[in-house]
């Protein structure tokens, strides 16, 4: 009885540490980089988006199919990004550009070199609360560019504008074409205004 209480207490006290913790990081991250070592990890390379105009988060089965509608439309200025490494290393071996990173994690976000290019970012990762916290993200670090998202069900739509998204489609309702399709016009009806690097 004691140890159920006593864990039951832990779930109680972390619930909002973890519901915060993107924000409690940010908070004292300047004060943890004295802990850093001064070998980089392989997995925080700086990330370079180079020429890329168009970024999609997610390269599943529809953020696939939407990196290659928008190649076939607007050439070799599509990046990808995915936060696992064996989906990174098929796309790399099939000639996509894609890099690996977590967008939902704010120390990503630090290591994209600064370019102005990035015009449209196109969110199709599964979850609900990775797509939000990556509009969030992107619109924190003065994105403003076009964004547009999926989304499992019509009622997370509001929830995903509320955050900075552009448009936000349901995921069943939509094939990677169609997803493609629908940025390419929100893309054509901003194309003359002014847009902000990804930093």
């Amino acid at each position: 009885m004691i140890i159920a209480i006593a864990l039951s207490m832990t779930f109680i006290l972390a619930a909002p540490l973890n519901t915060h913790a993107d924000r409690i990081y940010q908070r004292f991250s300047e004060a943890l980089k004295r802990f850093e070592t001064r070998t980089r990890h392989p997995t925080d390379v700086l990330i370079d988006p180079g020429d890329a105009e168009i970024a999609i988060f997610g390269m599943g089965r529809l953020g696939t199919c939407a990196y290659d509608a928008m190649v076939e439309q607007h050439g070799d200025v599509v990046m990808g990004v995915d936060f696992d490494h064996e989906t990174v290393q098929g796309h790399q071996n099939a000639g996509r550009n894609v890099v690996f990173g977590d967008p939902t994690d704010p120390d990503f976000w630090a290591l994209i070199r600064p370019t102005g290019k990035m015009r449209l970012a196109l969110l199709a990762m599964p979850k609900q609360v990775t797509n939000l916290a990556a509009a969030q993200q992107l619109r924190s670090k003065g994105f403003t560019g076009m964004i547009a998202a999926t989304a499992l069900y019509d009622d997370e739509i509001p929830d995903l504008e509320h955050a900075g998204v552009d448009a936000a489609f349901n995921f069943y309702n939509e094939a990677g074409v169609g997803f493609a399709d629908h940025a390419n016009e929100l893309l054509e009806k901003r194309l003359l205004k002014p847009h902000r690097p990804l930093t």
